[in-house]
C-alpha cells in the first residue's frame, strides 16, 4: 500500500506555506515556558508573538530614515536565518549594536516587557469581564426573585414551566407503569 502523500496534496500544501515567511527565533532558555505560562491556553505562541514583532517592525519604520524605506530596507530590521553551514571555530566577537544603540538583550528585554504587558492587560480586560458578567447574573437573579415576590404579592401561585410539568407527568406515568 502506497502511504505517499498524492501530488495534489502537496501541491496545495507548499502554495500554502509560500504565503508565508519562516522565521526560526531563539529565545533564552526558558523563555517559551513563560510566554506559554502567561498567554495560557487563550493564543499559541505564533499568534501571541507575530503581532508584537510586526507592532515593533511599524515603529521602527516609522522612525526610520526616508531613504531606508524607498531602498525598502531598514537598518533595523530582522535578518532571515541563514542556511545552516557547517560550523567553524570563530574566536568570540562583540555584535555591534543597531544604530539605537540597543544590543540584543536589551531588545529581547524590550520584547519581553512587550509581552508582559500585553498579559497584564489581557488579565486586567478577562476579570473586568468576569466582573462584568458576575454583575450582570447578579442583576438578573434579583429580577428574577422580584419578579416572583411581585406575583405572591399579588395573590398569585407560582407558575410552574409547562415543558417541567409535562416531562414531570411523563416520568410519574412510566413510573406507574413499570410499577403494575
Amino acid at each position: 500500500m502506497d502511504t505517499k502523500t498524492p501530488n495534489y496534496t502537496r501541491k496545495a500544501i507548499d502554495s500554502y506555506r509560500n504565503k508565508f515567511d519562516f522565521v526560526q527565533v531563539r529565545f533564552p532558555k526558558g523563555t517559551k515556558e513563560r510566554i506559554e505560562k502567561l498567554v495560557g491556553g487563550e493564543k499559541n505562541l505564533n499568534d501571541y508573538i507575530v503581532p508584537l514583532i510586526l507592532a515593533d517592525l511599524e515603529r521602527m519604520e516609522e522612525s526610520a530614515p526616508e531613504s531606508a524605506q524607498e531602498a525598502g530596507t531598514v537598518n533595523n530590521a530582522i535578518e532571515p536565518e541563514k542556511p545552516a553551514e557547517k560550523p567553524r571555530k570563530k574566536p568570540k566577537r562583540e555584535t555591534s549594536a543597531p544604530e539605537e544603540g540597543k544590543t540584543n538583550a536589551e531588545r529581547l528585554a524590550e520584547i519581553q516587557a512587550l509581552i508582559d504587558a500585553k498579559k497584564t492587560e489581557q488579565d486586567r480586560k478577562a476579570e473586568e469581564l468576569k466582573q462584568q458578567k458576575a454583575e450582570r447574573e447578579k442583576q438578573e437573579r434579583a429580577e428574577m426573585v422580584n419578579q416572583f415576590l411581585e406575583h405572591l404579592k399579588n395573590g398569585a401561585e407560582p407558575q410552574e414551566d409547562p415543558d417541567k410539568a409535562a416531562a414531570r407527568d411523563e416520568s410519574i406515568t412510566r413510573a406507574n407503569l413499570n410499577y403494575y
